[in-house]
């Protein structure tokens, strides 16, 4: 792929609420507020032999020191899932913006009434929803349970995401197991999920693969696209955990810890590319917050208008002196032509024209 154009990506963007177990530091310059704050949280899925698992996470996001995220409380916020290890690490990408603080941890913590110490578990299980698009790689049919432990086959559909790592300045690949459940709303649709086609699915994290180092989401909703895609199946990647007592039954995985994260290779990969140094930067560096290409673009220039837009006053070259201006043209019942596109009509010759046309809205009448 040539350098001067990027690839398009196949994301998969997150909405749910996310539990702040540690405050890891961030890349604000000195003297300045605004910049990528870091912090370490956790996905709660079902692990089918451990059972309530928090997924460790590194959490990233790019704002001010005024609303920076506070250790021990939980936010609802929108963002984007990365792979960030071959063994199966993940970090989210969040916005600040659309990020909003919902109550302390221990809220969300099921207790028993009658024993208050005893923990039955986070209200943040199977809470975080997912917008997957990406291109079918693997279909297989699995033998599951159903609601009222009814006998049920679920679709699991593989996708293949790549997406832009905000860290690591490249591209990453990773996918996921996408679960089509077999009930009577979406077990006939089966048949629309082949291999090499796009598609985009809603749906709920339930659970983490740490053998493929991939999420397992339970769809609801998807869309499936006409055309092949071009893109590769991934390599499988390997993964393994470790638990950690910073919450009950937190587990780390691919090397995700509860650490500042480490300096990492500033080269973009050749496959998705940020535009080199020789064209300039595109923004003064004393703007606060600095734009970023992928939310900024620079004014259109002077000769450039876009259908429908209106220009103002002196926009064009030759100021308000190349502006069509209205003249009158009736004088005394007759029509003269204009004597120049320069001509400015004085005060005498407006309220001319206003009499005239009073004297023939009364002639019309």
């Amino acid at each position: 792929m040539s350098s001067g154009k990027s690839s398009p990506t196949r994301p998969m963007y997150f909405v749910g609420p996310y539990d702040i177990i540690e405050v890891l530091g961030n890349d604000v310059p000195p003297g300045k507020s605004f910049g990528m704050f870091h912090y370490f949280s956790s996905i709660v899925v079902t692990d089918p032999k451990a059972g309530e698992t928090a997924i460790g996470v590194q959490f990233s996001g790019y704002g001010s020191r005024a609303t920076a995220l506070v250790k021990d409380r939980v936010y609802f916020t929108v963002g984007r899932i990365v792979k960030s290890t071959k063994e199966g690490g993940y970090q989210c990408f969040f916005e600040s913006n659309l990020s909003l603080y919902i109550g302390g941890t221990a809220q969300y913590r099921k207790t028993d009434p009658v024993h208050p110490d005893v923990d039955l578990g986070s209200e943040l299980l199977g809470k975080v929803f997912v917008f997957g698009f990406g291109t079918i790689i693997k279909t297989e049919r699995v033998a599951s349970v159903g609601l009222n432990n009814t006998s049920q086959t679920d679709l699991h559909v593989t996708m293949r995401h790549y997406d832009y790592h905000n860290a690591k300045k490249s591209s990453t690949e990773f996918f996921t197991v996408y679960i089509v459940p077999g009930n009577p709303v979406l077990g006939n649709t089966f048949g629309f999920f082949t291999v090499d086609i796009e598609a985009l699915m809603i749906g709920n994290i339930t659970g983490f693969n740490e053998a493929l180092g991939s999420w397992e989401v339970q769809v609801y909703l998807f869309s499936l696209s006409n055309g092949k895609s071009s893109f590769k199946a991934p390599r499988t990647p390997s993964s393994s955990g470790k638990t950690t007592q910073l919450r009950p039954g937190l587990r780390m995985i691919g090397g995700i810890s509860a650490t500042t994260p480490t300096a990492v290779s500033k080269v973009p990969s050749a496959e998705m590319t940020t535009p080199s140094s020789s064209a300039g930067r595109p923004f003064s560096p004393n703007i606060v917050p600095t734009p970023t290409p992928s939310t900024s673009r620079l004014s259109p220039g002077a000769d450039d208008v876009s259908e429908g837009e209106i220009r103002e006053r002196g926009s064009r070259p030759g100021g308000d002196e190349d502006e069509n201006r209205f003249v009158n043209t009736y004088k005394n019942g007759k029509r003269y032509p204009t004597s120049s596109s320069n001509t400015t009509p004085s005060a005498s010759s407006g309220s001319v024209s206003l009499s005239d046309a009073q004297k023939r809205a009364k002639t019309c009448l």
